[in-house]
């Protein structure tokens, strides 16, 4: 039986985001002129159905690539649609992470009905500028202005977060990111270090850590309405693995 399923149909991007690469952007691969400018997969239908059919999926995740841009996420609609395995998917949830460049109005609305709950993770990693630079390809009206639609959706059906990946070229501007969450009364933040990317990690720095969360907890104090999960920013052991990772190199 499959309770959790991650589905990556493509790489297909529209952002070429400094700490990601050709892997999941076609974007990337393009620009760097890669035989394979995105890397698409058809899935097996008469498997997803049988998977839907057994009512057991709890958990069904998008991943890419852009998922909302995808084509593979929208012929999967169509499937359940064409073949009336909504009832199938009442206790789902679908989750996916998207980069605000667009808002799919219709593709939302068919989530609402199918699944659920929709939990959609907004990446986000600062304002204006910062965003623009770490997120190359980004125009923040654009970001912004989906980001307050997705914020504006029915909280009993969807679940939505930012997620900021901290790099070295988004450090000192958290604070700016945290106050536009609070003026636009959006309360739910997470942070996350860059992955694979050895010269975009914080480390490479000397940073005072600690004087940075005091800043951003400084802040969450004086805007109690906001809450800010640091545990992942603050981890140790991960900083540690990427300096032995990177002194192996």
């Amino acid at each position: 039986d499959v309770y959790s399923l991650d589905f990556f149909p493509s790489s297909y991007c529209n952002f070429r985001c400094r700490m990601c690469g050709p892997h999941a952007s076609s974007k990337w691969a393009k620009t760097l002129n890669l035989t394979t400018e995105s890397a698409d997969f058809e899935f097996n239908e008469s498997i997803l159905k049988e998977i839907i059919l057994t009512k057991k999926l709890v958990k069904l995740n998008f991943t890419g690539g852009e998922t909302i841009l995808q084509k593979q996420v929208y012929r999967f609609v169509k499937l359940i649609k064409e073949n009336n395995l909504q009832n199938y998917l009442t206790n789902t949830t679908v989750e996916f992470v998207t980069n605000c460049s667009v808002f799919p109005d219709q593709l939302l609305d068919d989530f609402a009905r199918i699944f659920k709950k929709v939990c959609i993770t907004l990446s986000i990693d600062g304002v204006e500028e910062i965003i623009e630079n770490q997120r190359i390809d980004a125009v923040w009206k654009t970001v912004e202005k989906n980001a307050l639609r997705y914020f504006a959706l029915d909280n009993e059906k969807f679940s939505i977060v930012i997620n900021c990946v901290i790099t070295l070229l988004n450090i000192h501007d958290i604070d700016r990111l945290v106050h536009w969450c609070f003026k636009n009364r959006f309360p739910d933040v997470f942070f996350t270090l860059v992955d694979r990317k050895v010269f975009l990690d914080i480390d490479q720095i000397d940073l005072d850590k600690k004087t940075i969360l005091e800043k951003l907890q400084n802040i969450e104090h004086n805007l109690d309405s906001i809450v800010v999960d640091y545990s992942k920013f603050d981890k140790q052991e991960y900083i540690n693995k990427r300096k032995k990772k990177r002194n192996s190199l």
